[in-house]
């Protein structure tokens, strides 16, 4: 076939334009430019939703032990920048969300059109000779806090400084699975090493002084008269009060001094309830997650939401609030939200 000059040029430009957008395609994808794919609501709906967040834009991010995934309130998208799963904890910190993973611990953008893993925050063993992030999160001088099975570990926007480099009494923080922080104070539960205490001075920009708040039930030779009632804490909460609320296999304990935290004002509640997780709404509702459903606490009384009330599963693991004041769910059989008096499946 016989084609003529300006034919073959026409002709070798597409063809150069083609593989010219196929190569950049490519180096999206390598480079995780486009790292979230759209999935069918039928992969995650059975999973177990251990971690949940709101981002700025309403989107819900889902944290499971298979991937990290993101519902933009019409579509499902799964996170597949890089090789991320067994997601522990989630958390927003400057308009990136905060990733803790088996693997390490990872920042991202938001914006669906652009997400990207933009500042791996992963480092060779963690708090000890563990990588695994239990949670991840921003505290105190907005710095980042890791808890791993070996313990405690912090950013100080230079090096990252373990047990010994942040404190004498923070050595023997292990398991570290759950932290929340106040102005100048903040709080991690541990799997086992009861409650610590950590106390920041802001002129100075230091840690100055951490203590641990043991548990009497199961440790007898405690000074603290029973006020914790277990060693295992599995979330810890700070409240627009400045109370901190304790979650543990036992049930809910608060502690009601807005400074002294080790002053035996603590009071209890679901006694006998695994809390897995414990949030304030905008509504100044306390809302606890447990083995057996959802308990709200609005005044003085707590309302039970369980199977029968519309759960999909008995176990809540994780909650958040969206913009309009819907509360979104996280359970071991996918996620659920709440609106207008009724828990609905998205």
């Amino acid at each position: 076939m016989n084609i003529n000059p300006r034919t073959r040029f026409v002709l070798f430009c597409l063809i150069l334009l083609l593989f010219t957008q196929c190569e950049r395609n490519n180096d999206k994808k390598e480079t995780g430019d486009e790292p979230l794919k759209e999935v069918t609501k039928q992969e995650i709906i059975n999973q177990s939703v251990k971690c949940l967040i709101v981002d700025d834009i309403g989107n819900k991010w889902l944290g499971t032990d298979s991937a990290l995934y993101m519902y933009d309130n019409s579509s499902w998208y799964k996170f597949v920048a890089s090789n991320i799963s067994h997601v522990n904890s989630l958390a927003m910190r400057d308009g990136l969300i905060l990733v803790a993973t088996d693997s390490g611990a990872y920042s991202l953008s938001p914006v669906k059109a652009s997400t990207s893993v933009v500042d791996t925050l992963s480092f060779n063993q963690p708090g000890g000779t563990f990588q695994q992030e239990n949670v991840f999160n921003t505290g105190m001088g907005q710095r980042n806090w890791f808890g791993t099975p070996a313990g405690l570990s912090m950013y100080d926007g230079n090096k990252w400084m373990q047990n010994k480099a942040i404190s004498n009494n923070l050595v023997t923080i292990s398991k570290v699975h759950s932290m929340a922080f106040r102005k100048n104070d903040a709080f991690f539960g541990t799997y086992g090493s009861y409650l610590y205490h950590v106390k920041y001075n802001p002129q100075t920009d230091a840690i100055t002084g951490a203590s641990q708040m043991l548990g009497g039930a199961d440790n007898p030779h405690s000074n603290y008269n029973g006020e914790l009632t277990t060693d295992t804490i599995f979330c810890v909460f700070a409240a627009a009060d400045s109370s901190i609320w304790f979650g543990s296999v036992k049930g809910l304990t608060r502690n009601k001094g807005a400074t002294k935290v080790d002053n035996g004002l603590f009071e209890y509640s679901l006694r006998g309830e695994r809390v897995h997780c414990v949030y304030e709404f905008s509504n100044k509702t306390i809302w606890a997650g447990t083995e057996n459903g959802i308990f709200v606490l609005q005044n003085g009384t707590w309302t039970n939401y369980n199977i029968s009330t519309g759960l999909a599963g008995k176990t809540v693991l994780c909650m958040a609030e969206d913009k309009d004041g819907t509360v979104w769910i996280g359970t071991t059989k996918g996620l659920l939200y709440y609106k207008s008096g009724a828990i609905k499946v998205p």
